[in-house]
């Protein structure tokens, strides 16, 4: 049987290569995640995800920017996708994620729909670096 969230694990980022997503396995019932948005060679927003199981389920935690962070719970989950929910968040309150092929989708809306904010991405090469040089670093 396949680990949960195999298809989310890896390095994405969009065909502008702006936004970045990695996703990486730390326990069977643990992932740790990031997104970066760059403009002009500067992060302009980052957001600390893990996605963890306890004994209610498989809940999406997210920290944008720095602030307190905020869960969604595993509301459906297919093969290779999973919509969270949180209806008490002003928004997001939905976030789902759909791998297909090679292909990622993120979306993140109000639980309707309404408000929808969508990101396509595709594989990257998330390299080794040497200890303190970043993933982001100008010029790799």
């Amino acid at each position: 049987m396949a680990e949960p969230f195999a298809w989310l694990e890896g390095c994405w980022h969009t065909a502008s290569e702006d936004t970045k997503e990695i996703w990486t396995r730390a326990s069977d019932d643990l992932l740790f995640g990031f997104n970066t948005l760059t403009r002009d060679g500067e992060v302009v927003f980052f957001e600390q995800l893990h996605l963890r199981r306890t004994d209610g389920g498989w809940s999406l935690v997210a920290a944008p920017n720095g602030q307190a962070p905020v869960a969604f719970a595993l509301s459906e989950e297919g093969d290779r996708s999973a919509t969270f929910l949180n209806r008490a968040h002003d928004a997001p309150q939905r976030i789902q994620y759909v791998r297909s092929g090679s292909q990622l989708t993120a979306t993140a809306s109000l639980e309707n729909g309404d408000r929808q904010i969508r990101w396509i991405f595709e594989p990257c090469q998330a390299q080794n670096r040497p200890m303190g040089t970043t993933l982001f670093s100008r010029g790799h």
